[in-house]
């Protein structure tokens, strides 16, 4: 899924990850509600996003999933609220083939499962997601790792 980092790479990562975080977030995109690509600035998504890629970096550039609130899944351009009452906003966040953090943000029903289900059920939409952003070099874009 991400692209492949020697161990040297990986550690360099995480011992920076705290200074590189805020760049890559500073740097992310996403689509409007009328589809056009526009940053993502709202101080809530920013402060997520600074999470999730310190989380992946500190991993070594191994994916991470975070669980969102509406308040800060809102926060992003095309966050919204959610679709309906049983939702849960989720945030999963990578490397793309050519080294570009990327993420996706979806709205999940898993109201039926228990809090490990849930988490699994996410983690694979999720990534599955991610790993189709992450196949193509670019877009969400958020900077070099």
């Amino acid at each position: 899924m991400s692209a492949a980092f020697n161990r040297d790479a990986r550690r360099r990562m995480a011992a920076e990850a705290k200074a590189l975080a805020p760049r890559l977030a500073g740097t992310a995109l996403d689509y409007d509600e009328r589809g056009r690509l526009v940053p993502v600035s709202d101080a809530r998504a920013q402060a997520v996003l600074c999470r999730a890629f310190e989380r992946m970096l500190r991993a070594g550039g191994e994916p991470q999933l975070l669980q969102l609130t509406e308040d800060a899944a809102s926060a992003f351009p095309r966050g919204g609220g959610a679709p309906d009452a049983k939702a849960s906003a989720w945030l999963a966040v990578g490397l793309d083939r050519a080294g570009m953090a990327t993420y996706a943000l979806r709205w999940l029903d898993v109201s039926g499962c228990n809090p490990f289900e849930r988490r699994a059920v996410a983690e694979m939409a999720l990534f599955a997601e991610l790993a189709v952003e992450c196949g193509q070099a670019g877009f969400p874009v958020a900077g070099r790792a």
